[in-house]
C-alpha cells in the first residue's frame, strides 16, 4: 500500500486484518542457502555479547521487535506477539511517500539456546520472500543474531525501484544488527 499522507492506526488495523486472510509466501522452515534462482539475498549477523544474560536480553529483544530501526521503520502492532499466523505492518517512508507492506510469520523456534522466527510476504507485498531473525547461544558463550532474506520482484513498482529496493534491504542489514546490539546493551550493558 503507498499513501503520501502517513497512515493512521485504523487504517493499519484494517489493511493488515485483508492482508492476513490472503496467501503468503511459501517459506520452509529453514531459508535456501544459496535462494532460489532468480531471487535476491540478504544477510547480516552480529556478535551482541556472550551468556545467558545477554541471551535472554536478546531474546526479549527480538520478541518485541526491536531490530527494526525506530528511525525509519513503524510496526503495527508495534509489540505484535511471536506466534505462527500473526501479521505485522512495516511502514516506511521514502521519497516522501509511506509505503506499507504486510508479513506474516510462518515459523518460531524457540529452545533454551536458539529464538527467532521467519515471516513471509503477504499477497499484497510488492516482494516475494521470507526473512529469518534469530538469536543463538552457541557452545562457546556467544551470543549472535542473525537475519538472512531472500525475496524477488512480483509488483511492477516494485520492479521499476529494483535499485532502490535493494539498497533499502542492504541499509536494514546494517541497521537492524545495530538495533538490536543497542537493545541488548540498553538492557545489560553486554559488550
Amino acid at each position: 500500500m503507498y499513501a503520501l499522507l502517513r497512515p493512521d492506526p485504523e487504517h493499519l488495523r484494517r489493511y493488515i486484518a485483508r492482508e492476513s486472510v490472503r496467501p503468503v509466501f511459501d517459506s520452509p522452515a529453514v531459508l535456501p542457502d544459496p535462494p532460489p534462482r532468480g531471487y535476491h539475498p540478504n544477510r547480516a549477523e552480529i556478535e551482541l555479547g556472550s551468556g545467558k544474560e545477554v541471551f535472554e536480553a536478546a531474546r526479549s529483544a527480538l520478541g518485541e521487535w526491536r531490530q527494526f530501526p525506530e528511525a525509519w521503520a513503524m510496526l503495527e502492532p508495534p509489540r505484535l506477539p511471536i506466534a505462527v499466523g500473526g501479521t505485522v505492518a512495516v511502514v516506511v517512508r521514502y521519497f516522501g511517500v509511506w509505503v506499507v507492506t504486510c508479513c506474516q510469520i510462518t515459523h518460531v523456534f524457540d529452545t533454551e539456546r536458539h529464538f527467532g522466527f521467519i515471516y513471509a510476504t503477504t499477497a499484497g507485498h510488492p516482494l516475494a520472500g521470507a526473512e529469518l531473525f534469530e538469536v543463538v547461544w552457541g557452545a562457546d558463550d556467544r551470543v549472535v543474531y542473525r537475519l538472512h532474506s531472500y525475496s524477488i520482484t512480483r509488483q511492477l513498482t516494485a520492479r521499476l525501484a529494483r535499485g532502490f529496493v535493494r539498497g533499502l534491504q542492504r541499509r536494514f542489514a546494517l541497521d537492524s544488527p545495530a538495533a538490536m546490539l543497542a537493545a541488548v546493551r540498553s538492557t545489560c550493558g553486554a559488550d
